[in-house]
């Protein structure tokens, strides 16, 4: 099951994985995609 993540939760993840990956292009990339239950960003969801 998906389920969309609140702005706030969104945008706190998204400054988590930009202070430890200072990627803009792969913090842009995060819309639609799903994090593991440490916060971290999982390219190899689908």
């Amino acid at each position: 099951m998906k389920v969309e993540a609140p702005t706030i939760i969104y945008r706190l993840l998204k400054n988590r994985i930009k202070e430890k990956y200072l990627g803009h292009h792969l913090v842009s990339n995060l819309e639609g995609k799903e994090f593991d239950e440490r916060g971290i960003y999982s390219k190899d969801n689908h």
